[in-house]
């Protein structure tokens, strides 16, 4: 069975906090033999994703990988307690039945605490839509928790490594 994982950044920002945490999450998983691929709302036409357009090659060779992969992991910004309208167009992509039997996990990063607990409720709805998936419990980070490191780090301060490293456990526990 393939160990390939799906890994969307669904900030508009190319090195959001959101992307820097995914990336670490990808970086962990690859020490641990798996095979993270990233799409990113760059990686896209911009006419595939406001239309919806699946026919398109960025579009299909991302829904192949979806098909092959073992679990995907999204990756938004909070903004007004919702994921980013850049991910809804990535995931609006994905048939009803295109997730059955992969693990998805959520990667949510915020400035206010409250948005980071209603994002995850909605994560969860959509899990539910998404046909047989198996939803994990979000990895939610507030920003005070993050601190930027260099180009494309980031670093965590102890309570937010916890919850990483739970969030990653969950994730390995629904793959293996």
């Amino acid at each position: 069975m393939t160990r390939s994982v799906v890994l969307v950044a669904g900030s508009p920002a190319e090195n959001s906090r959101s992307s820097r945490v995914l990336e670490a999450l990808g970086r962990s998983l690859q020490s641990r033999g798996f095979e993270p691929e990233r799409y990113a709302v760059g990686d896209f036409a911009l006419d595939e994703l406001v239309y919806g357009r699946a026919e398109g090659e960025s579009v299909q060779r991302f829904l192949r990988s979806i098909a092959n992969a073992r679990a995907v992991v999204f990756s938004t910004p909070v903004y007004k307690a919702t994921y980013a309208g850049a991910l809804k167009l990535i995931i609006d992509l994905i048939a009803p039945t295109g997730l059955e039997h992969k693990a998805l996990l959520a990667i949510t990063t915020a400035r206010l605490e409250p948005h980071l607990a209603l994002v995850d409720e909605s994560f969860q709805r959509l899990y539910a839509f998404f046909q047989g998936s198996i939803g994990l419990r979000s990895l939610g980070l507030n920003d005070a928790q993050l601190r930027v490191d260099g180009a494309s780090g980031i670093e965590l301060d102890a309570s937010a490594r916890v919850a990483f490293d739970e969030a990653l456990a969950r994730l390995l526990g629904a793959v293996q």
